[in-house]
């Protein structure tokens, strides 16, 4: 069961929402550091070449996992492809990401960033 306190933090995040559409949280479990370790380890993957990427587990949509290459997704069917690619992941807890092709080390940094961040999330949320 939530306190007080608890419950007056989350009204106010709740205000900042309805106002604004986002916040900006520090000291929250994440540091500048990890955040740096994950953009660095996200930018080796990316830097990889084409038949590199090729290696990599396809997009599920249905599972929202994988590697989706340059301007193949989009959010809004009626406009242009997002101009971005990307690899999404799950919770290790509920399911077996595919890591295959990634560069070394790349799943578990990604995995300990996931951690960390649904840490902050139960936390606060």
């Amino acid at each position: 069961e939530p306190t007080l306190e608890q419950r007056l933090t989350a009204g106010q995040i709740d205000a900042v929402f309805r106002r604004h559409g986002f916040l900006y949280l520090t000291d929250f479990g994440v540091s500048e550091e990890d955040v740096r370790v994950v953009f660095n380890n996200m930018k080796r993957l990316f830097a990889l070449n084409d038949e590199e990427k090729a290696k990599l587990s396809k997009f599920d949509p249905r599972m929202n996992t994988g590697f989706s290459k340059f301007a193949t997704e989009a959010l809004n069917t009626l406009r242009p492809p997002d101009l971005k690619e990307s690899f999404n992941i799950r919770s290790r807890k509920h399911y077996t990401n595919d890591y295959t092709g990634t560069p070394e080390g790349f799943g578990d940094v990604a995995e300990s960033f996931w951690d960390k961040l649904e840490e902050a999330s139960r936390r606060l949320f």
